[in-house]
């Protein structure tokens, strides 16, 4: 059984929880240090706690929290469908959405539209590791019918030549739009707006925890 967590801890796992869901990344020190107009050492000394009580994990490097949560969101099961995404060839492509592994999608987002719309993609590298999205991490993405895309939002597009990404989306000029990666090993994409390579728009993150 887990530790009963102080209602300052409670409401900082809180925080970073709806931080990580509406950003897609874990929050700075110094982001929760603003919210809770406290200071960074303090916010330290509450992580080590929540460290301690099995709640998170994290490291010296910027944005590091890792929530211990089983699931990230379950407000409705609705298990997502696939698509075929390219994998390197030690990665496990049998992905599975059933069982413990479903992937669950809250209220908010089936509001958007209903859940057999949703695309679920396996981030196959670390094009995107800057902003905390992971090799291996699943993304659910909405269809740009239902979403359209808005200057820099996390992206799904499918390139010409057949590779499928996730990358940020910016206008480049008032005929291209740019698909930035976030790891300077990767490099930026320029395509026409008329071009459809994008397929929808990331809407929420899943990380599976052993």
């Amino acid at each position: 059984m887990k530790k009963e967590l102080t209602p300052r801890q409670q409401e900082i796992l809180n925080f970073i929880r709806a931080f990580q869901a509406e950003k897609l990344m874990p929050p700075t020190l110094t982001e929760i240090a603003l919210h809770f107009h406290i200071r960074c050492s303090s916010v330290a000394y509450h992580l080590e706690s929540l460290r301690r009580k099995g709640r998170l994990t994290r490291t010296s490097e910027s944005r590091s929290i890792v929530l211990e949560d089983k699931t990230v969101a379950c407000a409705r099961k609705s298990c997502l469908r696939r698509i075929k995404a390219e994998m390197p060839n030690d990665m496990d492509t049998d992905l599975d959405f059933e069982g413990e592994n479903s992937i669950f999608l809250t209220d908010e987002l089936l509001a958007i539209c209903s859940a057999e719309h949703f695309i679920a993609y396996c981030i196959p590298d670390d094009s995107m590791f800057n902003i905390g999205i992971h090799q291996g991490d699943i993304v659910a993405v909405v269809p740009v019918e239902f979403k359209p895309p808005l200057p820099g939002d996390l992206v799904l597009a499918e390139t010409p030549d057949g590779r499928t990404i996730v990358r940020s989306y910016f206008i480049h000029s008032i005929k291209q739009f740019q698909l930035a990666p976030a790891n300077s090993e990767f490099k930026a994409e320029l395509y026409p707006v008329s071009s459809g390579v994008i397929k929808g728009v990331v809407v929420s993150l899943y990380r599976k925890f052993f």
